[in-house]
């Protein structure tokens, strides 16, 4: 009998083990779970802060844009005072400062307007600083492929050289800093064979007008010239022996560039400064330039600026940046943004692009029938 009664025992000690076990498990795992649950719930309001905040930065970049097309307004309209005193409260906004007249200060930040009785309410949306600096050291951005760009050429000051520089880390394929380069020009390669961390080829026209400008001047270097900049990894022609063409012929080979075969961070391949020419009107103060710059065969990011010998000259409110910090609750954000409001006219780079087939009929006749249902086929 006695045996059997401590089996008994034995079997009842293993099944409260077993509970024990079994407890101890459920409790971990609803543990666990419950960490997971938080930590996602954490992230996802963080996420959330994060892109309120950044909405709040870029509501303060549409504040800045409004006061930047006012400040042009004014100043078109000839008053000297308005303009004067809309150029002063830009340039000497400080960050406790609305750029804008439609924006109010409060608490020494410009609330975001919520719903009220929702939740939205809840994020005290706000941006807490917006400044605009008008007077950029450069003119920045990113074309495609067979995209054109016209820059206005406006300083603040005199210059005779502008520097153009093209293709940086963000046009690599990720973990690539490696450049591939011809070492000299031979032939233009096909779209298939151009390599992908190649840089593309700089097509660079430059256009100077002045009151008298006729198109009889388009035939003259010093209004109506152009470049194409070929990326090399040996010796640069555009070294010695440059000139503006006008325009260079189908029989003349582009211009080589010197690139470099790495890429740092914030670098750009490939740089070459060109000298301008005579402005064709008064003197280089008073210089009005265009500079197109189409990329060819690719797409690449690009910077130019402007120098008179080898100071740096700011462009004169052609392309401003707009710094803005934007809030959420606790949590900040900070956006900065360039703006082209001068470039309001959409520049033409050709009278007609097309991508596939282009027919066109050409017809010599005095009756008016013959033009009609002549359907072109290409």
């Amino acid at each position: 009998m006695k045996n059997i009664k401590l089996n008994i025992y034995r079997r009842g000690a293993v099944s409260l083990f077993v509970v024990i076990f079994f407890s101890l498990l459920i409790t971990v795992l609803v543990v666990g779970f419950v960490r997971i649950a938080i930590k996602d719930q954490q992230a996802a309001s963080a996420q959330n802060l994060s892109q309120s905040a950044y909405d709040s930065a870029q509501a303060g970049v549409e504040d800045a844009k409004r006061a930047l097309v006012r400040l042009n307004t004014v100043c078109s309209s000839g008053n000297v005072g308005d303009c004067t005193d809309a150029t002063n409260k830009i340039d000497s906004a400080i960050c406790n400062d609305p750029v804008s007249d439609i924006a109010v200060v409060s608490e020494g930040e410009v609330k975001i307007q919520q719903k009220t009785g929702d939740a939205a309410s809840a994020l005290d949306q706000a941006y807490t600083c917006v400044t605009i600096t008008r007077n950029t050291s450069d003119f920045v951005g990113k074309l495609t492929a067979n995209e054109a760009k016209v820059i206005p050429l406006v300083g603040v000051g005199a210059f005779n050289n502008v520097k153009i520089e093209w293709f940086s880390t963000k046009d690599l394929p990720s973990n690539t800093t490696t450049v591939a380069l011809d070492p000299i020009f031979t032939k233009l390669p096909t779209v298939e064979a151009y390599g992908t961390t190649k840089p593309p080829v700089m097509r660079a026209h430059l256009i100077q007008v002045g009151a008298s400008f006729n198109a009889d001047d388009m035939n003259n270097n010093s209004t109506n010239s152009s470049l194409f900049l070929y990326p090399v990894s040996g010796v640069a022609d555009t070294n010695v022996n440059f000139t503006w063409d006008v325009p260079q012929t189908a029989t003349k080979k582009p211009y080589t560039v010197k690139c470099s075969p790495t890429l740092a961070s914030g670098g750009y391949a490939c740089s070459i400064t060109l000298p301008l020419p005579n402005p064709i009107e008064g003197d280089l103060n008073s210089r009005r330039a265009l500079l197109e710059l189409k990329t060819l065969y690719k797409s690449a990011n690009y910077r130019v600026t402007l120098y008179n010998d080898t100071t740096l000259v700011k462009f004169n409110n052609i392309q401003p940046q707009v710094d803005s910090t934007g809030r959420a609750n606790s949590l900040f954000r900070r956006v900065q943004s360039r703006l082209e409001i001068v470039d309001a006219y959409p520049y033409p780079s050709s009278e007609i692009e097309v991508t596939g087939n282009f027919c066109k009929n050409f017809s010599v006749t005095d009756r008016t029938g013959d033009y009609e249902n002549n359907i072109c086929k290409p």
